[in-house]
């Protein structure tokens, strides 16, 4: 199983030079259980695919990879830049009322172009976090979080880009909810039930704010979940069928030509 957890379990933060050789075999398809944040200043032609879609590395490009998505890196020897791995308790610890919405932005956003000005500055931010990690000797102090904090601020507003509408703390628990209930629970009624609010309330401001329905939000993160189990864990579809509670393996497939429009095996050969 290629799933990776941050070198070294006494830290949840890592600074990397984009050349970093990295403590597993990044040009094999993986996923990890911290968010890596990938900032190119020079891009020469590499590429990588993330959730099963390809992005072209480019100069001035910022890349996004949460927990558990589907990650190969294809990189070119004199691309360059920097990498920032850190844990999703970081952030709650940096950014309580805000770790939400950030979470959100980075789980949804996988690149982004940036003025070659705005490249210079994240980098510099990182720069600077890199010393104070290193001063501290990989301690979390309160000059680390404070500037953590001002840098993912400052992040978050850029994959905003702009957009003042805020997603609703509703919808934010609702999909907190989802990831960690979807592999066995389809049900709306009871994600409702937890976060104490009608269906009816909830479908309207799920609607409102990103124009789906729950269901929807729910079979996504299966439909990119079977794609993973597929191609990272190498699960038969019988395999699958039983991790993620279908009822049988028919409706397995059913539900993959729903959402695919091909079979199972011919949805395998075509990632």
């Amino acid at each position: 199983m290629e799933t990776h957890n941050l070198e070294s379990k006494d830290r949840d933060i890592f600074i990397r030079p984009i050349s970093y050789k990295n403590h597993y075999d990044f040009s094999k398809i993986h996923r990890h259980t911290y968010y890596e944040i990938l900032l190119f200043e020079n891009g020469a032609g590499g590429n990588q695919v993330i959730d099963f879609e390809q992005f072209s590395i480019e100069n001035d490009m910022l890349y996004m990879v949460a927990p558990n998505q589907a990650h190969l890196i294809q990189r070119k020897m004199s691309e360059d830049g920097c990498i920032i791995q850190f844990s999703q308790k970081i952030i709650e610890s940096c950014l309580p009322y805000l770790s939400s919405a950030i979470l959100f932005t980075l789980r949804n956003q996988n690149s982004l172009k940036l003025e070659h000005d705005t490249t210079r500055r994240l980098l510099e931010y990182m720069g600077i976090l890199d010393q104070l990690l290193k001063d501290s000797n990989g301690v979390f102090n309160e000059k680390i979080k404070l500037f953590l904090s001002f840098f993912l601020c400052d992040l978050h507003e850029r994959l905003q880009g702009g957009n003042e509408k805020e997603v609703s703390t509703l919808t934010l628990r609702f999909i907190d909810e989802v990831q960690k209930h979807f592999k066995e629970d389809r049900n709306i009624r009871n994600y409702a039930d937890r976060l104490f609010v009608s269906t009816t309330t909830l479908s309207k401001q799920i609607k409102g704010d990103i124009d789906k329905t729950p269901l929807e939000i729910v079979h996504e993160y299966l439909i990119v979940e079977i794609k993973r189990l597929m191609i990272i864990e190498k699960f038969s579809h019988k395999e699958i069928s039983h991790y993620l509670h279908f009822d049988s393996q028919s409706s397995y497939s059913r539900f993959v030509v729903k959402m695919t429009g091909l079979k199972p095996s011919d949805l395998f050969n075509s990632l």
